[in-house]
């Protein structure tokens, strides 16, 4: 899987919506869906997941999944986000750490 690691204040251009919080390994991380290019002018909605650290000493940078959801609809790509269980989170966060 490609990770990007990105400035966790780096802007968003396409809307960004907080999927859930989740705990691995001692520390909280929040999981956001954004898109690859802005959904109002596309037909498919092409989503990866952002993992934020909350801890202060990593709250600076994010990593990111490369696509792995596309669907035909903002509500689509944003329920199968949502629909993502703790467990496969949690591998997906594991296979982008260092």
């Amino acid at each position: 899987m490609t990770s990007t690691k990105l400035p966790s204040d780096m802007p968003s251009i396409h809307g960004r919506r907080h999927i859930t919080t989740i705990s691995y390994e001692g520390s909280f991380w929040e999981i956001l869906l954004d898109f690859e290019k802005d959904p109002t002018q596309v037909a498919t909605f092409r989503g990866f997941l952002c993992f934020s650290s909350a801890n202060e000493e990593s709250a600076l940078e994010e990593f990111r999944t490369s696509v792995i959801i596309i669907e035909d609809s903002f509500e689509k790509a944003l329920s199968k986000a949502q629909g993502l269980e703790e467990h496969h989170l949690q591998s997906l966060l594991r296979s982008l750490l260092p």
